[in-house]
């Protein structure tokens, strides 16, 4: 429904399967290429974890439906079809898993190297030219009670001269 609302072609496929999600991007993108069209691909899948970190799944599902989940989870569903073609290995998974591992302990290190923005640049970002409504806040650094404080009444009228 979601891409027919706004006229698209349509897919959908089984999001724990990763020859599925391949043939449908394969197909979208062969589509793409012969009617300049895009396609909303739709892949299913199921949330494992909480849905956010003040969510606790545990209140409305059963353990039971997640473990039936997790046998189709879609990393573990390739390593085993991977394994069964002799293609995949423990000695892999391991060396894999130790590069992953340098690799993002590299990228967390090059992140906490970069100079923490200003505050200001939240503001001086979002748009070509602030709206003044967002130059006040950025000036008092206030969201909550705009106008209450009578500094920010005063700058409000400011800003808007």
């Amino acid at each position: 429904q979601r891409g027919l609302a706004y006229g698209m072609d349509c897919i959908q496929c089984d999001g724990n399967d990763i020859f599925a999600v391949v043939k449908a991007v394969k197909d979208a993108a062969a589509n793409a290429r012969k009617t300049k069209r895009p396609t909303f691909i739709e892949a299913v899948t199921y949330r494992l974890g909480d849905h956010t970190t003040a969510d606790d799944a545990r209140r409305y599902r059963k353990q039971e439906e997640l473990d039936a989940w997790k046998q189709r989870d879609p990393i573990l569903r390739l390593r085993k079809y991977l394994e069964e073609k002799k293609l995949w290995n423990d000695k892999k998974q391991t060396a894999i898993e130790a590069k992953a591992k340098e690799e993002v302990e590299a990228a967390v290190k090059r992140a906490e190297e970069i100079e923490p923005p200003t505050a200001s640049e939240f503001f001086d970002s979002m748009y070509d030219k602030p709206l003044d409504e967002l130059a006040l806040q950025r000036d008092t650094m206030r969201t909550s009670s705009l106008g209450q404080d009578p500094s920010q009444v005063e700058q409000r009228e400011r800003v808007q001269q």
